[in-house]
């Protein structure tokens, strides 16, 4: 499995009550899956929890990614392992190009050009 969920069990942030319980599923690398559901069904709670976004933790139960255990790793560990989040709409920053965006992060800015069109292809 890519992607896979056992009983993960998140609270809200508080800690006052469940909004995820017990939710358990694995992806395939490849496969394509959606999660829907009604609004404050805990789906926005669930990307954030995989993602490792801020506050948002399992309480209970494992997420593992490609067999790695990253149930306690930072959002930056995972993004490193190439977990992110793609919103419905893309921000927008007027007036920054792809380009610019994209090497915004690159500490070495030699042949920043050459860089900036490998990461795009990946």
């Amino acid at each position: 499995m890519l992607l896979e969920l056992k009983e993960v069990t998140i609270p809200t942030l508080d800690q006052k009550c469940v909004i995820v319980n017990e939710v358990s599923f694995g992806i395939k690398e490849g496969s394509i899956h959606a999660i829907m559901g009604p609004n404050g069904s805990g789906k926005s709670t669930l990307a954030y929890t995989i993602m490792g976004l801020g506050d948002y933790k399992a309480s209970k139960g494992k997420i593992f990614f490609d067999g790695i255990d990253i149930t306690n790793l930072s959002i930056t560990e995972r993004a490193r392992l190439g977990i992110t989040l793609a919103w419905q709409e893309p921000a927008r920053i007027d007036g920054l190009s792809v380009h610019k965006y994209v090497s915004l992060g690159m500490k070495d800015k030699s042949k920043i050009r050459e860089k900036v069109v490998e990461a795009l292809k990946l």
